[in-house]
This record gives C-alpha cells, structure tokens and sequence, in this order.
C-alpha cells in the first residue's frame, strides 16, 4: 500500500527446480524469522561512499511436498519492498537449478506504465519508451526492468531487480489474466501451480516475471 491504498494485490510467488517441479505446489510454511536490520554499508560500485541499509524483514521458510526446503525474504523500507528467495543447505539437495520463476506482480486498478519492449533477451536495451494504460500493455512481449506504474493521485511504484549474482536477468511480461486462482483476503498465493485460467481482481493484468 501506499498512502492506505494498495498498489500492489495479493500475487504469486513459484519456482520449479530441475527434477522437482513447482516446489511451491502445496508448499507449507514451517517457520518465520523476523529481523530489524540498521547497519552501514559500502557498495563495491558507488556514487556515495556509505549508505544506510534500514528495514524491517522477514525470511518465511517454506517445504513442497515433496520436503524441499526454501525460503522467501521479504525486506520492508521507508520507500520501497523487496523479495527474493533462498535455498538452504539440505542434504536431498546439494545442488539447485531453477528452471522457471513465476513471480507475478497483480498491479491494483489500471495504472499507467513507463515501459520499453525487447523482441528477445539478446536485443538492446535502446529501444524508446512508451507510455499506456496496464490494460493496454502489449502480451507476450518481454519488457525491460525497470518498469514504472503511476496511479491517479500522484501514487508511483517501480519494479525493477538488483543485487544480481551467478543468476539469469530478470524481464518482465504482461498477461491480461493472472497465471495463478489469487485471494481477495489480503494474502499471497504460494501453494499453487501457475495456470492460464481467469483470476478475481487486478482489472489491467499481471506482469510476470521471465528469466533470460
């Protein structure tokens, strides 16, 4: 939310693993950890020497059903939320390879988006960007990060990724449904398999994740 008025709706959060699936079919939590962190850090590339690292975080540890182990951490900021997601050591696996991420972000209402398309994740990223309705983005285009929704009344929210290592880079693409069923209660859908089916609320559509 942003001002008491939600910008972003409950989306879904899955990743398939090599020989394992939708981990986050029928996945459970089995534990919260909750952390303050304040601390000072220096960035390997900077424009400023040190910067405050504030926020407030929380790492849900989840199982699939078939006793995997991995983790979703939420970090909160003053302007801004970020995720990511972690595998424990465990000793069924030693070794991951995440086939597909299906992180979809359920914009709230129909804002307007700042966006540039690419044809494929080799083409330049010095295309023009364009300006339209969530409703009326392109399907099936990749879109470049960072991505900027603008609401009436001034509400903005960018998505964008960061802090990339050893790891494929993050596009985004419009669908007009949401992949997953999705809950009006306010909550994040973790324990389904992505589907092409109709989703109650976000009128203008989902942006999900793909990965180059």
């Amino acid at each position: 939310e942003r001002d008491a008025k939600p910008v972003i709706e409950p989306s879904l959060l899955a990743v398939r693993l090599a020989g394992e699936g939708w981990i986050s079919t029928g996945a459970a939590v089995s534990r919260l950890t909750e952390q303050k962190i304040d601390q000072s850090v220096e960035p390997p590339w900077r424009k400023t020497r040190r910067f405050r690292d504030h926020c407030s975080a929380v790492t849900v540890r989840l199982e699939s059903k078939k006793g995997m182990q991995w983790d979703v951490e939420l970090r909160v900021y003053n302007d801004g939320v970020a995720l990511r997601y972690g595998f424990p050591q465990q000793p069924s696996a030693t070794k991951v390879t995440v086939e597909d991420e299906a992180t979809e972000f359920r914009l709230a209402g129909d804002p307007s988006i700042i966006f540039m398309t690419l044809d494929r994740f080799t083409t330049s990223h010095e295309a023009v960007y364009q300006r339209k309705q969530s409703s009326e983005l392109p399907v099936q285009k990749l879109l470049a990060v960072p991505v900027l929704a603008v609401w009436e009344g001034g509400r903005a929210a960018a998505i964008t990724e960061a802090r990339l290592r050893n790891f494929a880079g993050m596009y985004l693409e419009y669908q007009p449904s949401p992949f997953g069923r999705g809950q009006d209660d306010g909550t994040s859908t973790v324990g389904e398999e992505p589907s092409p089916r109709p989703s109650r609320g976000g009128r203008g559509g989902v942006l999900r994740t793909r990965l180059s």
